[in-house]
């Protein structure tokens, strides 16, 4: 695979990453604030939705970053570095 096209790849999968990470954060708030609404438990119930949205972002980037070094090990350790 060309280096450009590796280039390409890796900031789709960053794009990717970022757009994941705030979509589990809000949604998160979201729930915990609908709840919180529907029951009068402010904030409790938005702060721990939104603990739970930050802990599903931190397990989707632990899982991109274990994707990442399965192909360095597959790729070699100098490979990536190379131009």
């Amino acid at each position: 695979m060309s280096p450009d096209r590796k280039q390409w790849q890796a900031m789709a999968v960053l794009s990717a990453l970022g757009i994941e990470i705030a979509a589990a954060v809000c949604i998160g708030a979201l729930i915990g604030y609908w709840l919180d609404e529907r029951f009068q438990t402010q904030p409790w119930l938005l702060l721990l939705f939104t603990g739970f949205g930050i802990a599903a972002a931190g397990k989707a980037v632990w899982r991109e970053l274990k994707k990442f070094q399965q192909g360095q090990k597959k790729d070699g350790p100098g490979d990536s570095l190379q131009k």
